[in-house]
């Protein structure tokens, strides 16, 4: 199981508890303002995945939209699970 052990400016540090291993993971390229995405963090060593959800916003005006497309992607990422 991978722990999400800190987020900033794109870089994302975890723990995965199968392999006791710590790691990183950059995914700066992918953040562009006023944006909602789901990442996959992936261990190198065993390769268990993580979701984590990211919502950036830099506009007040479109936080109420960014918010409900943060929540219609984890129920699309869940029913994707699901099947």
């Amino acid at each position: 199981m991978i722990q999400v052990k800190s987020y900033n400016d794109g870089l994302i540090k975890f723990y995965c508890d199968r392999c006791k291993i710590k790691s990183e993971q950059d995914v700066s390229e992918l953040l562009v303002a006023n944006s909602v995405l789901d990442v996959e963090v992936v261990c190198p060593s065993c390769k268990d995945i993580y979701i984590l959800y990211i919502l950036k916003c830099s506009d007040e005006a479109l936080m109420r939209s960014l918010n409900a497309e943060f929540i219609s992607l984890k129920e699309r990422r869940r029913k994707e699970l699901e099947d």
